[in-house]
């Protein structure tokens, strides 16, 4: 999430003797906005976090020995955190007055200005808890 710190590790145990070298790219290329701190844990874990800083998706280069490990680079997509205040439910099929029985349902969930999350409906018949 955006201004929220995040973090990572790498595991390099059983990989040979190497250094590890790990950089992060903000969506604009820039390596230097998101505080990336590097903590060799012993026995070939690295403990790794950063500060996103702007939204967009950052590329994260991770490198032993000189060479790229497997899956690198990982691309993270960084989003605003998620506002449920800013959603809202409309439509005939939740109106209070009631509905008839048999008859088609329809309602909408409005998550523009909400953030990016999943979404989850139950919906829960007469008699059910």
């Amino acid at each position: 999430m955006l201004d929220k710190s995040t973090h990572f590790e790498v595991f390099t145990a059983g990989a040979g003797l190497g250094d590890v070298s790990i950089t992060v790219k903000d969506p604009n290329g820039d390596t230097t906005t998101s505080k990336l701190t590097v903590e060799d844990k012993g026995k070939g874990v690295y403990y790794c976090q950063y500060t996103p800083t702007m939204m967009g998706t950052y590329i994260i280069e991770i490198t032993f020995s000189g060479a790229p490990i497997p899956g690198s680079a990982f691309e993270v997509k960084v989003v605003p955190e998620f506002n449920s205040q800013k959603a809202f439910a409309y439509g005939r099929g939740i109106q209070q007055k009631g509905l008839r029985a048999k008859e088609n349902c329809v309602f909408y969930v409005d998550t523009k200005k909400a953030g990016e999350a999943n979404l989850k409906v139950h919906i829960i018949g007469p008699g059910e808890n």
